[in-house]
């Protein structure tokens, strides 16, 4: 079988937890596909993209995705640039943040990427995210939903740490509060957990979120490191409970059976719990019932995550395989399972 030969579109090569892992996972579930980032880094994690069109040249097909690269109030200088449009392109995974308001002239902007006649197929990670799509962007080609790509990923087991409550903070512009991240600290050390500030990224990422971190007077707490997602992920899942500002500490935690607190309230996060059933363990560091739903979340049991989400998963990474093929001008077929998106 001749190998697929994808460049990929998003937020590579800095570290983040959660887009480093939608790569590993690509590359492990479609493995007749190669799969290159388009863009470069500069030694200081600079963007550089001198080499943009020669890369895109060596490729078959475009995937952008996943993450929330639809931004509706901000134009990003790398997601949605004109030059992938030489490329067959397929949108997979995305999500749309909507905290930071509506810019009109950068809805424009989208729109007119997104009803390109290179784009072949969008998939978003929820079904707002889809809507959302469907409605302002109006693509004219098909839009549907699959599962966030790491819910198609299961971790070898780690024995759990009783009683040891893992904590991810996040790098944010404003800083985080240390009033209110030390009141959480405190109030599950009086619940007669242990506390472990775990750096959930490598790379630039890693510094800028331990940089956050250290700035915080956060009393009697480990800080855990690790230089790849492997180990990250096993001291994430070998926690008894977890809360996170990252959505993939969310998602890998609770995917692997261990309860996690939600510490954000962003769309992303509201719909990936809703449909968990679990509503009531989205709260901010900044919520005045955090301490009301922390003594609720403590007293749940180890969760097991529905196996009809992750097979879902599976199967949209099965109908991306498909998807690329087919804008390619290949003929792979594999089962599809999918929610269409009427226009």
């Amino acid at each position: 079988m001749t190998t697929l030969r994808v460049g990929l579109v998003g937020y590579y090569g800095w570290g983040n937890y959660g887009d480093e892992f939608f790569k590993d996972v690509l590359e492990t579930e479609l493995k007749d596909c190669r799969f290159r980032v388009l863009h470069d880094l500069g030694p200081k994690g600079e963007l550089i993209l001198d080499n943009l069109q020669a890369n895109i040249a060596d490729v078959d097909v475009i995937m952008i995705g996943g993450g929330d690269l639809v931004i509706p109030f901000s134009l990003s200088t790398l997601y949605w640039r004109p030059e992938f449009l030489a490329k067959p392109v397929v949108i997979y995974g995305v999500g749309v943040p909507k905290w930071g308001g509506y810019n009109a002239d950068v809805v424009l902007k989208m729109r007119e990427f997104f009803q390109h006649p290179s784009v072949k197929k969008i998939t978003a990670r929820d079904q707002e995210s889809a809507e959302w799509i469907s409605q302002h962007l109006k693509p004219t080609a098909p839009v549907e939903c699959a599962p966030d790509i790491v819910c198609a990923y299961t971790h070898e087991y780690v024995a759990p740490r009783d009683r040891t409550f893992g904590v991810v903070l996040r790098h944010q512009q404003n800083g985080v509060s240390q009033e209110k991240t030390r009141a959480l600290l405190d109030a599950v050390r009086a619940r007669g957990f242990h506390p472990r500030l775990l750096m959930l990224a490598t790379g630039r990422t890693l510094a800028d979120d331990f940089d956050t971190v250290a700035r915080l007077d956060l009393g009697n707490a480990d800080i855990v490191i690790r230089d790849n997602l492997a180990s990250l992920t096993d001291e994430l899942i070998s926690c008894d409970r977890v809360a996170s500002m990252k959505f993939h500490g969310c998602v890998v935690a609770m995917t692997h059976g261990v309860p996690c607190l939600a510490l954000s309230s962003a769309n992303k996060f509201k719909n990936f719990y809703a449909e968990l059933g679990k509503q009531a363990w989205v709260s901010s560091l900044a919520d005045a019932a955090l301490e009301t739903k922390l003594d609720a979340f403590l007293d749940a049991p180890r969760m097991a995550f529905p196996p009809s989400i992750r097979e879902h998963a599976r199967e949209g990474l099965a109908a991306l395989r498909q998807d690329l093929g087919d804008a390619a001008g290949g003929t792979v077929k594999h089962a599809r399972g999918e929610r269409a998106v009427g226009h």
